[in-house]
């Protein structure tokens, strides 16, 4: 008689993680690829089960999975203020990479506002 039995543990979050992230980003994107295609009102009636609950499925379960990692990178070390800078240095980087091209494209290209503008977008 075969004793084993299917279980999942809490460590299979953090074992799996990079998986689970790659699928709810996958539904993520069916989400919105169905989305596109209702506001062309060209979604079939067979097709909404991919839209309502795969895609929705997977922002819910991408939020989780964040929540998860982020409780468990504050339960290593209580120190809130080391928490924040660590969060700050990983993510501050990308969002300047990302948000200065655009912001100076914006402010001093399509809209004409120039500095004033654009050094107010980066304080908000």
């Amino acid at each position: 008689m075969n004793t084993n039995k299917f279980t999942i543990s809490w460590g299979d979050f953090s074992r799996y993680r990079s998986s689970m992230f790659g699928l709810s980003i996958i539904g993520i994107m069916v989400f919105h690829h169905f989305e596109h295609i209702r506001s062309a009102h060209l979604l079939l009636k067979s097709e909404q089960f991919w839209d309502y609950y795969i895609g929705s499925t997977g922002v819910d379960f991408f939020l989780f999975l964040s929540g998860m990692g982020l409780f468990y990178s504050l339960t290593k070390n209580d120190d809130i203020c080391q928490f924040y800078k660590k969060r700050l240095v990983r993510i501050l980087p990308a969002y300047l990479l990302v948000s200065m091209p655009f912001f100076a494209w914006r402010d001093f290209i399509h809209l004409h506002t120039g500095i004033l503008i654009f050094h107010v977008a980066f304080l908000l």
